[in-house]
């Protein structure tokens, strides 16, 4: 049964319970990758943020010594932010009847679909090209010594291969020597299925001699050499093809508490009069430390 030619307090009503459902969703529930990264609050359509570069520490020599002053350094980043939005028009009475409903099915799809683009853009933002300058009209772009070859071995002579303990253990490598890894903060490392797969068929990961717990065991891969791995299928390809893997600590990216711009629940009369549900979200993220993330590159075909 078509659902138009709502009352106005009819129509309120839904609205309400709309409202409360998605912002109680969005507040319990966030995507997978936002809790490793940085979260801060966005003030304006555009940002900056003042990146403080390593600071010189001299010795004293000589009680009447002149103090030798340091410019301090700084790079400054910029932040831009997209809208984006979801509409669902819906046609049957008990499809707008979720909306008053405990675990509305409706809210938590919509919800669930806006996680998925957190996460897709904070993995743009991750080897993107990242704006920087006092105007923002220099372009810095993601480091080739901070990558990970697809055929990494130690003692050389690999082939292509997906992602395994050697590479982990080369982007682990790489981090301590930029100074990028504080004992005290996590370390992450995004992942795909195919490359879950591959880890639990690696003999060193599995192996107890590296792993103090039984992978082969488990739905998903235990923590290992304080990596937690994140599986997320939107990682992105290399203009070779080859799966671009982040390891990083959570100040390689800053990224903004999504603001919800529009929450409505709307009748249009292009549809005859049936009611949308309709979401729209600004949002957006930025590489901050490159020293602090590692791309592993990874052909998911092996």
């Amino acid at each position: 049964m078509a659902t138009g030619n709502l009352t106005v307090s009819e129509l309120a009503v839904y609205q309400n319970s709309y409202e409360e459902m998605f912002s109680e969703e969005l507040q319990q529930k966030q995507s997978r990758l936002m809790r490793t990264v940085q979260l801060f609050n966005k003030t304006a359509d555009k940002n900056y943020y003042d990146r403080i570069e390593k600071i010189t520490v001299r010795k004293k020599t000589g009680s009447h010594e002149k103090v030798i002053s340091d410019p301090a350094s700084y790079q400054r980043r910029f932040y831009e932010y997209d809208t984006y939005y979801s509409d669902i028009v819906v046609d049957k009475d008990d499809m707008l009847r979720m909306a008053n409903e405990p675990g509305n099915a409706i809210v938590g799809q919509m919800r669930q679909a806006m996680a998925r683009e957190h996460d897709a853009e904070i993995i743009r933002s991750f080897f993107a090209d990242v704006k920087t300058g006092d105007d923002g009209s220099t372009v810095a772009t993601f480091p080739s010594a901070n990558q990970v070859a697809v055929d990494f071995a130690f003692g050389g002579g690999g082939s292509n291969s997906n992602l395994g303990v050697d590479k982990l253990l080369k982007g682990i490598e790489t981090l301590q020597a930029n100074e990028a890894m504080d004992p005290s903060e996590p370390l992450y490392c995004g992942i795909t299925a195919a490359m879950e797969r591959a880890l639990k068929r690696d003999s060193d990961f599995k192996d107890f001699d590296f792993n103090n717990s039984k992978p082969l065991t488990m739905r998903g891969l235990p923590e290992w050499q304080g990596i937690q791995f994140i599986r997320c299928e939107f990682l992105e390809t290399d203009d070779n093809g080859y799966v671009r893997c982040p390891l990083y600590t959570p100040k390689a990216m800053r990224f903004n508490a999504p603001t919800l711009e529009n929450l409505r629940l709307r009748e249009d009369p292009d549809y005859h009069f049936n009611p949308h549900f309709y979401i729209a979200s600004r949002f957006g993220g930025n590489r901050q430390y490159e020293n602090a993330i590692v791309e592993i590159k990874c052909d998911i075909t092996v």
